[in-house]
């Protein structure tokens, strides 16, 4: 979200005059630029001679008259900022202490004070010009910012736009942006740049948008020489991989247990051309801990929002290896929310299994101004004050108060998060907070098999069970493959001797809740739509329909099973062919404008915020894949492709051995028994039938229970050890797909040897109905003397070895 401020009022309220006497070495007395020394700038054409001119006015000493911005010097940069970048080059330069200017052409992200991107393109390349709108130039924009605050610690970041003739300053922090009117600095107020150099001169380093919490670390250092020390590789270290058995010797006695993929995250984060910090977290008694860090194991896109950090931690005082989190938290509205850290000690108190350790956590005083200005709110009672003696904001045609620009599209603030409908939507103010903890865990995708896939899932049940058993009752409310990980712990065989086995760890409780009691709401809805994170794609179908509708057990299990569905569509072996589509169709961002509001909600929003795929299987009890193969129907005049999806409908999704039978997989038990709950849940919530008053079937999620028995009982099945066999988002698979030659296909097909039937499922006895499953009842009018089943096809187009396929 952005907001407009004439240039005079950004000036004063953000780059305000110091207080007091300064020294004499610092004289009040500014620069002189005359029209005259300005000229040659209005008629240059090409990018880098205009940087290469602007940066010799600003560095070069000038004859009895101090710089345009006393201490700082530019520093130009290469024609990309991203060396992965394909976009056209541009030109980008920042503004350092003159200390601190870099000399070899390469940004020191870490000591940038003020970016500046140079163009000649006119409006075109300007991301706020509303009269000649330019989403490509925002979305760069944005990329850029996010690109450089990724490496950097600060509180906001100031942009200054030089588009030929004229400047534009921004201040970007993460609740929005703060920018000013294009100024004309070469025939209508040269002052204008003057006064921003200057102003900007007098401001300190917390001032300027950077963390005061935050040292940037030299690599001659003492603290980045530790770094290098502790990432230097041990015999003592503990391999991770389960099932690994060593022997306590008397090295690894003495020495901290530190598991090798710990210290090998730890060293990557130094490898890269990555700055290193060292990070002050508040601790006990008011005073602060510091760590050392490199680059994040985990970072959240975007230039805006909460921007999470996860770094793995060299923790000074304690000398060992922790989790750091480094975020943006909302001003939170709601009753219940506590911060993680006094989360996750109601949860240590209360005994609760596979939870991370807190060591310390705290809010760094750090808000968000954004939403101070937002919506034209007055800065200051005497706005109509000018930087200069008087007003000149009328006199380049500027506005003495903000107001909020609306393009043909909805204007700058939609284009930057404002509501879709067009209506006015206000800032919330965050806060910095940083939380570290003990655990440095291992990402789900590392899984080797369906099993241990599970038997992690089951772990953080346990958790969850745990946390709400309290009696705080709390909820975790972001259910999603990235918050749960798994935990290589060590298990005692006898004396001397230890085993590595993994446990799962449900981490990232910043949106926990402390749920009431039954007889405490006295009404059903919550002030705000609940907030479900970064792991809205897993979230439940009624949270995402219902945003208003307080969280509820049966919404976090059915987040957990949606993350065994995603799971397995990526990485294990099965009937679906899109992977791509059906991901996007399943767990992609909802979709906005092109939708209608859903009748079943029960407080309908302005727009569904549900995948459409997610809702029809959840509704319907079968897991349903994006597209489908080919499959062998009887001779018609229709395409094969359209054929076949009228007569067998879309393809349902299995996960299948090495055979290709699905059967003899474990994992459908779980997609058979859940769906069936799902399916007659949400018929129930569609009927507005009372949860006490509905049948069995629908309330089996209501407890964690019945879902932990049925994970418990498909653990202790046989599983195959190959059911692994990579990431499928990263891989091409070749199947046959409609190219316009459909009937020619269908004739070979027509032609081929039939495939035998394979029964698709068994019934399962945790269903508790003797009616066949939704996948096996046939529709009245369909073709059935040639149905034949997918996977066998499916099996040959892989091409994969039937034996001794391992995890990628």
């Amino acid at each position: 979200m952005a907001e407009n401020m004439s240039f005079d009022r950004f000036l004063l309220t953000f780059f305000p005059r110091p207080s007091g006497k300064l020294p004499l070495a610092e004289p009040e007395r500014r620069p002189y630029l005359s029209h005259m020394e300005m000229s040659p700038f209005g008629s240059l054409q090409n990018e880098r001679d205009l940087a290469t001119r602007f940066a010799a006015l600003v560095n070069t000493p000038r004859k009895n008259q101090p710089n345009l911005c006393p201490g700082f010097q530019i520093a130009l940069g290469h024609e990309r900022w991203d060396p992965n970048e394909d976009a056209p080059a541009k030109v980008d330069a920042a503004l350092y202490l003159a200390e601190d200017t870099p000399t070899d052409g390469c940004p020191c992200w870490e000591k940038q004070r003020l970016l500046i991107e140079f163009t000649v393109a006119g409006p075109a390349a300007d991301p706020f010009d509303d009269l000649d709108w330019s989403d490509k130039a925002r979305k760069r924009a944005e990329r850029y910012i996010a690109y450089a605050l990724a490496r950097q610690q600060r509180t906001a970041l100031y942009t200054l736009l030089v588009n030929g003739p004229t400047v534009r300053l921004a201040r970007w922090d993460r609740s929005g942006i703060i920018y000013t009117e294009a100024v004309d600095y070469v025939e209508s107020d040269p002052t204008a740049l003057r006064n921003l150099l200057w102003a900007f001169s007098r401001l300190g380093a917390e001032a300027q948008g950077t963390d005061p919490t935050a040292t940037p670390l030299e690599h001659t250092s003492p603290e980045y020489q530790l770094m290098e020390e502790f990432a230097c590789a041990q015999e003592t270290d503990i391999p991770e991989a389960e099932g690994t058995v060593f022997k306590s010797t008397k090295a690894r006695r003495k020495a901290p247990r530190v598991f090798a993929h710990v210290r090998r995250m730890f060293a990557e984060s130094l490898r890269e051309n990555w700055p290193c910090w060292k990070l002050l977290v508040p601790a006990k008694n008011g005073k602060s801990q510091a760590f050392l860090v490199g680059k994040p194991t985990f970072v959240v896109p975007g230039a805006l929002g909460r921007a999470t950090r996860t770094y793995v931690a060299l923790d000074i005082e304690g000398a060992r290896f922790v989790l750091l989190k480094d975020t943006w938290l909302f001003q939170s509205e709601e009753t219940g929310v506590d911060l993680e850290g006094e989360t996750l000690k109601k949860l240590h108190q209360a005994g609760a299994r596979n939870v991370p350790t807190l060591i310390c956590h705290g809010e760094l005083g750090h808000e968000t101004q954004a939403p101070r200005y937002w919506g034209g709110r007055p800065v200051y009672e005497r706005s109509h004050v000018s930087y200069e003696e008087g007003d000149s904001s009328k006199k380049r045609g500027g506005s003495s108060t903000g107001s909020i620009l609306t393009s043909r599209s909805g204007g700058t603030a939609s284009s930057y998060g404002s509501n879709v409908s067009g209506r006015q939507q206000s800032l919330r103010r965050m806060r910095h907070y940083r939380i570290v903890v003990e655990e440095v865990c291992i990402p789900l995708e590392r899984f080797t098999n369906g099993h241990q896939l599970v038997s992690v899932i089951k772990d953080c049940v346990d958790a969850h069970r745990d946390a709400y058993a309290t009696r705080f009752r709390i909820l975790h409310r972001d259910i999603g493959f990235r918050n749960i990980q798994i935990l290589p712990t060590l298990t005692k065989v006898k004396s001397g001797t230890y085993k590595v086995e993994w446990k799962g760890t449900l981490t990232d409780w910043e949106l926990a809740k402390s749920m009431p009691y039954i007889g405490e709401l006295h009404d059903g809805r919550s002030r705000r739509p609940t907030r479900m994170g970064a792991s809205h794609g897993f979230a439940a179908v009624h949270a995402l329909d219902n945003p208003y509708v307080p969280a509820q057990v049966e919404d976090e299990l059915e987040s957990f099973f949606h993350v065994v569905h995603y799971s397995c569509l990526r990485y294990l072996r099965h009937s679906c062919i899109e992977v791509h589509q059906t991901i996007a169709d399943y767990f992609g961002p909802e979709p906005h404008d092109t939708c209608e509001p859903d009748e079943h909600a029960q407080y309908p929003y302005p727009h569904p915020r549900c995948q459409p795929l997610k809702r029809e299987a959840t509704r319907k009890g079968i897991l349903h894949n994006s597209r489908i193969p080919y499959w062998h129907v009887s001779a018609s005049s229709e395409s094969g492709s359209s054929a076949a999806l009228k007569v067998y409908g879309a393809a349902e999704f299995y996960v299948v051995d090495a055979d290709g039978l699905p059967q003899k997989h474990p994992l459908n038990k779980v997609f058979w028994t859940v769906s069936p709950w799902l399916s007659a849940r949400y018929e129930a919530i569609e009927a507005r039938i009372p949860p006490a008053l509905r049948e069995p079937l629908a309330r089996r999620l209501e407890t964690h229970e019945p879902f932990r028995a049925l994970l418990e009982k498909v653990l202790a099945m046989g599983w195959p050890d190959d059911d692994r066999i990579g990431d499928q988002l990263n891989v091409d698979v070749e199947m046959r797909w409609d190219d316009g030659n459909a009937e020619d296909e269908l004739e070979v097909q027509e032609s081929a040897e039939p495939v035998p039937v394979l029964p698709i499922r068994e019934e399962s006895p945790l269903v508790g109905s003797n009616e066949e499953p939704p996948s096996k009842r046939q529709k009245k009018n369909t073709l059935e003397e040639k149905k034949l089943s997918a996977f066998p096809s499916f099996i040959r187009s892989l091409r994969l070895p039937r034996r001794g396929r391992g995890a990628a």
